[in-house]
């Protein structure tokens, strides 16, 4: 290890250790608290005390000391400790992302469809932090702007930096020359079934006048709704969807899948192996049944403080037990209380 990384990591482990006594944990706990940055107990003491021995992962381990900085930094827009360019659906939409960019100007629109969960938020996060081919703009729509064409103008118009015109007849105008002068860049849409079909008639007006790709994140059933409810909707969505990027990218449509858990598990910590594949195929159907990732990472954290509070060890069967805990019914929890009342 060279002169430069001692001196890196020593004055990182100098900020995390002024960070654990704010927090007032243990050694033992903050270790296994942020062991996906730090290593384990005996690794976090070495690092503290200095006495950290060179070898072949100096610099890993600097990586991972540089990204918890910058989550303690808030150098991030999303929990870094919860997003993992690994994550099959974060993978293989980056790698849509990359065929947008590529394809020709009559294909502008990458649709991904999803429930809530998946991790569409922490793509968009993402692509706003690390894409540099072009500018990159993330607008979540509102329900309330639901098939309100003007709402949708401004509220592009303020991501893109154009003036907002008070005259609503005006606003679509103003807004395509300042996207023209824009040249290429990409609009990412998150929520984007909030806008309903008028949405894609102001794609459509966009996509024809302008450079603009689009990402579309939307919910399915919504969707369905939206581009089926009535001939006028097929229509518009069908002049839309023709520059699409097919097929569109639904296959998460029922949730996440059995190896995104297994990624996600990996990611915190936890090793790769027969038994953690078992985990991730049991609690799948639980967690698909409330909030994919979202509780998926609840019951994370939770079985970490477990851990933390036992001063051990995060393990696939805390985390199962935790899954369990969340996604249990009223009626489950009470049965549960029942058997171990001795069945009174």
């Amino acid at each position: 290890m060279d002169a430069s990384h001692t001196t890196e990591i020593n004055a990182l482990a100098k900020r995390f250790a002024a960070h654990q006594k704010a927090l007032g944990l243990s050694d033992a706990r903050y270790a296994a608290r942020y062991k996906q940055h730090l290593g384990s107990h005996k690794t976090w003491l070495k690092l503290k005390d200095g006495s950290w021995p060179g070898h072949v992962n100096a610099e890993k381990i600097l990586s991972k000391m540089k990204l918890f900085a910058d989550q303690l930094d808030g150098a991030r827009s999303f929990d870094a400790e919860q997003f993992f360019p690994s994550m099959p659906y974060v993978a293989q939409m980056l790698g849509n992302v990359e065929r947008l960019l590529a394809s020709p100007l009559d294909i502008r629109i990458l649709v991904s469809l999803a429930p809530q969960g998946v991790g569409k938020s922490w793509l968009a996060s993402h692509l706003v932090k690390t894409e540099k081919s072009s500018p990159v703009f993330y607008l979540r729509l509102l329900h309330s702007w639901r098939e309100r064409s003007y709402k949708m103008q401004c509220a592009i118009a303020q991501k893109v930096g154009c003036p907002v015109s008070k005259n609503p007849g005006d606003q679509l105008d103003d807004l395509i020359k300042h996207c023209k002068a824009l040249g290429e860049f990409i609009l990412i849409l998150d929520e984007a079934h909030n806008g309903g079909i008028v949405l894609f008639k102001l794609l459509k007006d966009l996509i024809d006048e302008t450079q603009v790709r689009v990402i579309y994140l939307g919910y399915p059933t919504e969707y369905d709704i939206i581009i089926g409810s009535n001939r006028s909707a097929i229509g518009e969505s069908r002049q839309t969807l023709r520059r699409t990027l097919q097929p569109i990218h639904d296959d998460y449509r029922d949730g996440i899948m059995e190896q995104d858990v297994e990624m996600y598990l990996v990611s915190s910590g936890l090793k790769r192996n027969a038994e953690l594949k078992s985990v991730a195929a049991e609690i799948l159907p639980l967690i698909r049944s409330k909030y994919n990732l979202t509780t998926l990472a609840t019951a994370v954290r939770d079985a970490r403080e477990q851990a933390d509070d036992e001063d051990g060890e995060l393990t696939a069967a805390l985390v199962t037990s935790a899954v369990n805990a969340l996604c249990s019914t009223a009626a489950q929890r009470r049965e549960a209380m029942r058997l171990a009342g001795g069945g009174k």
